[in-house]
Order: structure tokens, then sequence, then C-alpha cells
């Protein structure tokens, strides 16, 4: 067929070869973006943060840098095949443009998960992964919120205009105006051509995942040195395990609880959650920093722990070991609070004893459903930033304002109380949260030349001075001596000590350790010591009930009072992620299992506090056992909380009301 100046306009099912502009320089410029940038960014980690990348950084050979880039090279790479592939296959117009539209929207995903990624590394120096990311998709407002905090404003752009380039420039390739004259309709496309593009579409699937072949003996993680979209991809699995059984082995029997013998004049309770307080960056815990001098006045007169543990590095699973005393699930999903796991809670059994509870925060409360899980727990009152004001207070981070601002409403709250009847009252602090702020307002200090952790210190420094305040509003109202305080933190802050950053995936000391303070004014209900042993989170709320005089009548918590001496077993801690990481500590032995990210370690605390000595490798036979030990523990979570949602409890009577928590209580609020 010969062109001519009046040829006429093609149909539809008229072959095109290499020649096409329309899908084939659509789906070239859309694969050349989607490289140049997903290269970029794992160069700019590569320079960027090699510490966190390598053993050696001083020492990166050229193979160790090639196995790094080489994961994102050959992703990118088969993605690229694919596009080629699947546009040029097909010879109808409309099936052909249909597949240029396909490839570009999966290359403005691929754009904003390499971001995610790439943000996602340099904050916690680990790699995103699916469960975080199908989690995360169902909150693209607290996503949106934390993207804009986490993303500086050259990544930001960065992704907005790869993402408008892959969008908008096939488009403006594909103008008249801008192709030129019209082409003439190229002959019938060949058999070997139409075989090329097939064999491009299959070929694309191994050399992509060949990335995931890559490695060095020099990468720290061995996911961190994969593509990020590619990481995502390799951890999605749809759920592998069903319950061993039908019963739940977390709450069989709910708890009740009943006076040890004839009530007295009880007294309150307050318990104070600092966030992200690792116990080595406190006075009390390292004297060398003086951020904290209430706290290590307050400790005199106090009982210390010394070696104190979360059971999971993340705040709303911390909250549930701290109140209600049973293990968090380990998976990313929030649990449903049914059947007897509510009524383990302190302010649940509290209630049915006449207390008044109350919880103050000054994050966000919309964050993670707080004040669902909050009035779950049994709580009556929830006290959040948007019923009081924050003038005259700075922006703590992008949770919320400094913790100085619920200090007038813990006011107006014991004000309203009646004297006669105990309370327990909860707080979670917010000035120490990842992305801090450097708060001016009791004068920063410089602690550190590291502008994070100094940011940190000073978060902390700024929690001493709420804490002397917080005390001085109970003293204030005449109710210091007859109130059990209790000080605790959720988890700690990693800044790079290992490798990562944050605090979901560090089963590291500076993330696991936290303070632990009991004080009681009058020095009857505990006297002021140090205590060097472990003890965990679970031990909480079995230790107020005793100290408050009450008794376990049916049920049971995982932990144990720590004022009565009990055998000493193994703290077992989880990484937030989903098999990511698991530690195991009894005495100075301490175990971690990193599910193949990393090779398995094994510390001897005693002489090595800061774990930098690695012994898997000389007792392997131990390290295989504590291995065992820690997925069976893993498994029998899963499996507990699987049994557990999916058991349906017999109709109460007083079920099903509206605004009903899961033990019928009808939910209120101060507000």
């Amino acid at each position: 067929m010969v062109a001519s100046a009046h040829t006429v306009r093609p149909s539809d099912d008229v072959p095109r070869g290499f020649a096409s502009t329309d899908a084939g320089t659509r789906t070239t410029l859309v694969a050349a973006i989607v490289f140049i940038y997903g290269v970029a960014l794992q160069l700019a980690r590569l320079f960027l943060r090699p510490l966190e990348l390598f053993h050696d950084a001083t020492h990166v050979s050229f193979t160790d840098a090639l196995a790094f880039m080489g994961s994102t090279l050959l992703f990118q790479g088969g993605f690229a095949l694919f596009a080629f592939g699947v546009t040029g296959f097909w010879q109808t117009r409309p099936v052909r443009k249909l597949a240029a539209w396909s490839v570009q929207a999966l290359a403005v995903l691929i754009a904003v998960l390499e971001t995610a990624g790439h943000a996602y590394f340099l904050n916690t120096g680990s790699t995103l992964d699916y469960p975080l990311v199908a989690f995360s998709a169902g909150r693209m407002r607290e996503v949106a919120v934390l993207a804009v905090q986490s993303l500086s404003p050259l990544l930001l752009g960065s992704m907005i205009s790869a993402a408008a380039a892959v969008a908008v420039l096939p488009w403006i390739a594909d103008r008249p105006w801008a192709r030129g004259a019209a082409a003439s309709p190229p002959p019938t496309q060949p058999r070997w051509r139409r075989a090329l593009f097939a064999i491009s579409m299959i070929a694309s699937l191994p050399l992509a995942a060949a990335g995931l072949l890559t490695h060095t003996s020099q990468a720290i993680d061995r996911a961190t040195i994969r593509d990020p979209v590619l990481n995502v991809i390799a951890t999605f699995h749809p759920s592998r395990r069903a319950p061993h059984s039908a019963q739940s082995t977390l709450d069989d029997e709910p708890v009740t609880i009943g006076p040890i013998s004839a009530p007295g004049a009880l007294r309150n309770v307050v318990i104070v959650i600092l966030e992200s307080a690792r116990a080595e960056s406190l006075t009390p815990w390292n004297a060398s920093l003086q951020d904290a001098p209430f706290l290590a006045e307050l400790a005199k007169s106090s009982v210390r722990f010394d070696r104190f543990y979360t059971v999971q590095t993340h705040t709303g699973r911390a909250l549930r070991a701290i109140l209600c005393g049973f293990e968090p699930q380990h998976r990313i999903r929030p649990p449903k609070f049914t059947h007897g796991i509510a009524t383990h809670c302190l302010p649940n059994l509290l209630r049915d004893h006449g207390f008044s509870t109350v919880y103050f925060q000054t994050a966000d409360e919309r964050v993670e459903h707080r004040t669902f899980v909050i009035f779950s727990m049994g709580y009556h009152d929830f006290i959040g930033p948007s019923s009081f004001g924050h003038e005259g207070f700075e922006q703590a981070n992008y949770l919320g304002y400094e913790d100085d601002s619920m200090l007038a409403p813990t006011r107006r709250w014991l004000e309203a109380q009646e004297r006669s009847k105990p309370f327990l009252a909860t707080y979670l602090t917010v000035n120490a949260h990842y992305r801090c702020a450097l708060l001016t307002r009791h004068g920063p200090q410089r602690y550190s030349d590291d502008p994070e952790l100094n940011c940190y210190l000073n978060a902390l420094r700024a929690d001493d001075f709420f804490l002397r305040a917080l005390f001085n509003e109970y003293k204030a109202a005449g109710l210091y001596r007859n109130t059990l305080f209790v000080v605790v933190a959720d988890h700690g802050e990693a800044f790079g000590e290992h490798s990562r950053r944050t605090h979901n995936d560090v089963p590291y000391e500076e993330a696991l350790r936290v303070p632990l303070l009991l004080h009681d004014p009058t020095g009857t209900l505990v006297r002021p010591g140090v205590r060097a042993d472990p003890s965990t989170q679970l031990d909480i709320a079995p230790t107020v009930l005793g100290l408050l005089g009450f008794a376990v009548k049916s049920g049971h918590f995982q932990g144990s009072s720590l004022m009565v001496p009990h055998p000493q077993v193994p703290i077992r801690a989880a990484c937030y992620d989903p098999e990511t990481c698991l530690s195991w500590v009894r005495g100075d032995e301490k175990f971690i299992h990193h599910f193949g990210r990393r090779p398995d370690e094994l510390f001897d605390l005693g002489r090595d506090p800061q774990e930098t000595t690695n012994l898997a490798g000389m007792f392997p036979q131990r390290a295989a056992e504590l291995k065992r030990d820690l997925l069976d523990w893993d498994r029998r979570i899963k499996d507990g909380y699987a049994a557990a949602e999916a058991w349906t409890p017999p109709p109460r009577p007083d079920s099903g009301e509206a605004g009903s928590d899961s033990t019928g209580r009808v939910l209120s609020s101060s507000r």
C-alpha cells in the first residue's frame, strides 16, 4: 500500500509496528521516566545512608554497589520490557491504547511506592512491605499527614514531577502537532515481530524477579538492598495459617477481681505513659544526661526498675499491654475488642468497683481510632485535643501540641470529681514522638550534635517539665498523698545505633528498654528502691491491682505482680511489622530472630550492653533453640487472636445497645 496525499485514515484493525507513535511513544516515555526516577532514588539511598546499608561503609566495593543497584535496575528493566511487549503485542488500536493507559497508571503507582519506600527507609532504616502498605491504604488521611511531615520538599516535588511526567508527557507526545505530519500506516506486522513482543512480556517477569536475588555479604539487612516496590511485591501473601483450635488462648475466661479483705479507703491511680521515651536517655537511668532532673528526684522516693521492657514497639500495642495485661497481636490490623479481651483492662475492672476513669492525650484522637480503643478498655471519659485549646503552646510534632496543654484540662476534671470516689487517670504524652519539633518554651539545650537526637532529648526534657507541673496539680488539689503514680513509656526510640531508626522494627535495647517508676507518696504501698531483674509492661495491670488491695477471682493476666516474688521467665517482644523481628530476654541472655532479613543475633547483655558482638555463630544450637521458642510463641499469639475473633460469645441481655462497648456498658465522654 503506497502512501499519498489523499491517504484515507486507516481503520482500527490496521496493525502497527515499531513506528507506532501513539502506544509506542507513550510506553517508551513512561518506562524511561520511571526507570530514571527509580534508579535516582536508589542512588540517593546509597550516598545518603551508606552506614545503614553496609557493615563497613568505608570499604564498599564496586560489586557491593552493583548488587545494591542491581535490584532496581532489574526490576525497572523488567517493567520497561513488560511495557514494550504489552503495548506492541496488541494490533487493534483500542486495545493497544487501553494497554498503554494501563501501563501509565501502573507507572504512577510504581513512582508513588518508590517514593514511599525511599522516605520510609530514610526515616526508619527499614524497608516498606506489603502488610504496611495494605494497612495504610485504608487510612489515607493519616498517611497524607505523615507524608507531608516525612517527605522533604525536594522528595515530594520529585514524586509529583515524576507522576505528572508519566501522566502528561505521553499525552503531549501523542498530539498531532507534536508528532508532525501524519505518518503512513506501516506494513502488516510480521509474525516474528509479534512473537518478539510476546517474548518481551514473558521475559519481563523473571527479569524483574531476578532483582530479589541480588545479594552482598556487606549488606546489613537483606531487604534494604531490594528495590522498595519489589520488596512490597515479595512480602505479599495471603493468610497462610489457620488457627490450631477454635478456642482462644488469650481470653478463655474474663478477668474479675475482688478485694482481698474488707475494703478500706481506696487509693487513686495516675498512670503517665511517656511517648517514645527510652530508659538510656533519661537522667535516672543515665546520670550523664541531665535532661530529666524532676524524674531523677522522684526516683529517689520511688521504686525504679532498671530493666523494664516493652512487649511491642508500637504505641497502640503497648497501651494494651500496660492497661490490660495481655499480649498485643502480631499483625498490623487492629484487633476486634470482643469476648473477654476488653474485660482484662484496668479501667473496666476498676469501674466495677466504683472508680471514675479518665484518659488524656495531646495527640490527635482520630489517629489509630484511639477514641474507640480507649472506650473499649472501659474509660468513662476521653479528654483529647479536640476538647481543649492549644493557644500559647508549641506544636510538638505532626500528631499534636506539647504536653503542657493537658494541665488545664486536668485541673478542671479534678475540680469536678467527688472527693469520696477514687479514680484512675491515664496520660499519654506526645512530645518525643518521631519527627519532633524543637520545643523552646522551656529553653532548648544542646545535648547532641545530631539534630534529630538533640530534638528528641529536648522533647524528653519538656516531658520532665510536664511531669513536675502535673504532680503539682495533684498536690494543689490535695490528692497527691492519696494517689499511686506509675510513670512508664510505651517504647523507646532508635537513632541508627543498629542501622535502624524510630521504633516500629527495632528489636534492640534502645527501643525495647523503657523507664518505669512506681511512686507512693506515703511510702506504705511501695518502698523506694531499685529493681534490676527484667520485667515487662504485662506486669503493670496486676501490680496496680495488687497494690490497691484487689485479687484476681477468675481469669488471669499474662503478667505477674512486680511486688510478689516469682520465678524468672523469658521476656518476649515483637516488632510492629509482622514477620520482621522477635526478641527473647532472660537474665543477661538476649536473642533476636530477624526472619531472614538479617542473621539472627545472640548477645550477652551483661558484658555487651550495646549489643555489638553477635554470639549466635559461636552457639548455633542455643540460637536454634531460642528461634524455635520465639516462632512457637509468635504462632500461639496469632492463633489466639484469630480464634478470639472467630468465636462468637453467647448473647448478653444488655448487648446490642447503640453506643455500647463489648461489655455492654454505655460509652460516654465528658466533652
